[in-house]
């Protein structure tokens, strides 16, 4: 008889560190110092993206493109 075979998902960080993850890529984007302002940053414009009607993942890439360059325009240096 074969093995049950399970797979799980974490949607609510309680097996992965979401906040580490995100961070270190934004600290390698964009340096350590403005890392906590962005993770902060990304936490107010990821439900704005989950709160939209359903999407097909070529739109959720589209707007996580997007949400990118936000975080890119929140790192730039004020002038």
């Amino acid at each position: 008889m074969a093995a049950t075979r399970y797979a799980t998902f974490d949607c609510y960080g309680t097996l992965i560190d979401w906040n580490l993850g995100i961070r270190t890529q934004l600290e390698r984007l964009f340096g350590v110092e403005p890392a906590p302002r962005l993770l902060e940053r990304y936490h107010e414009l990821e439900p704005e993206i989950e709160a939209e009607p359903f999407r097909s993942y070529h739109e959720v890439l589209s707007l996580a493109l997007e949400l990118e360059r936000q975080l890119a325009a929140s790192a730039a240096p004020p002038n």
